[in-house]
């Protein structure tokens, strides 16, 4: 306990969150406002691992559902929450949803959906930031298509010269998925509302997915722990260098855990340590984004029940 006390008060000091998002009734595709928001919503899938086979790995699946995924995260949002959401990402996250997004479209051979989406919901200024990632001719195209009032601007704040970040594979098999499960997992989690909420909360989501989520067993080449430490080298390196061998290490262990109260206390014991600001600490105890860490809250609705029982 004494060593935990100590971890937590260095994470206290690097440690950054994003301030709370007040998030608005999200649309559906019955009250979605624009044409490309109401196609993706219309399709939209419970979870990002919808459709993969019982007992096999799910990572083809997670990668065939991602583009959806992403789209729906911002087509359910209005143009203020939009707005948030694109300024709580940093540059390398951008960067990373392009890359991951472009390159399942390009596998896939679907035609991108998300370019409308966003020049729908954001002003010029963010689309032009956009553009260093997901190109400038597509977000142009886009917006030429479902918001030419914005093109003048976007033109003239632009990067004409941007590429889009990712570009068609030719790896073949399960093994070119090994590398950008978790970090599409991440990019899922980190567009919903409780992951939008700062980095940190999406990788906690992340790493408790791959310990106790859809196909957790089958996962191959991957724990939740390793995937969470690979994350939080990524995202957030102060936090792994504060925290990140500990809370991998605590989090592998719930894959041994056999009911939700054994689990729940893991990824509550795992949450404390992350010193998430009282927001993202209560939303992941209620759940999560997906049910995530429903666990947690089975386990914090059995300590309440205790608690009354004294009384």
């Amino acid at each position: 306990m004494f060593a935990f006390s100590h971890v937590r008060l260095a994470l206290a000091v690097v440690l950054t969150s994003a301030a709370p998002m007040a998030f608005a009734a999200p649309y559906t595709a019955s009250t979605v406002p624009d044409a490309a928001g109401r196609a993706v919503l219309s399709e939209a899938l419970s979870n990002y691992a919808q459709g993969a086979p019982a007992n096999m790995d799910p990572a083809p699946t997670i990668h065939k559902n991602f583009p959806q995924i992403i789209e729906q995260n911002f087509a359910r949002l209005n143009s203020t929450t939009s707005v948030t959401l694109v300024n709580n990402l940093t540059d390398k996250e951008l960067a990373s949803l392009a890359r991951n997004y472009d390159n399942a479209v390009n596998d896939l051979g679907r035609a991108p959906r998300l370019h409308a989406v966003l020049a729908y919901r954001l002003d010029a200024p963010h689309l032009a930031r956009l553009a260093n990632y997901f190109g400038y001719a597509p977000i142009y195209a886009a917006i030429v298509t479902v918001a030419p009032e914005k093109a003048v601007q976007f033109d003239s704040l632009a990067n004409r010269s941007a590429q889009a970040l990712g570009g068609t594979r030719t790896a073949q098999g399960l093994g070119q998925y090994l590398f950008f499960t978790p970090e599409e997992i991440y990019l899922d989690f980190r567009t919903m509302p409780v992951g939008s909420l700062g980095a940190t909360g999406a990788a906690f989501e992340t790493g408790v997915t791959l310990s106790n989520g859809v196909g957790a067993a089958f996962f191959v080449g991957w724990t939740g722990g390793s995937a969470l430490g690979w994350v939080l080298q990524e995202y957030c390196p102060d936090t792994y260098d504060a925290i990140g061998g500990t809370v991998s290490n605590m989090l592998d262990r719930l894959k041994d855990a056999n009911d939700d109260l054994k689990k729940g206390q893991i990824e509550k014991s795992v949450g404390d340590l992350f010193g998430f600001q009282s927001y993202v600490y209560d939303s992941l105890g209620m759940g999560g984004d997906d049910g995530v860490t429903n666990s947690w809250h089975v386990y914090n609705n059995y300590l309440l029940s205790i608690n009354r029982s004294k009384k």
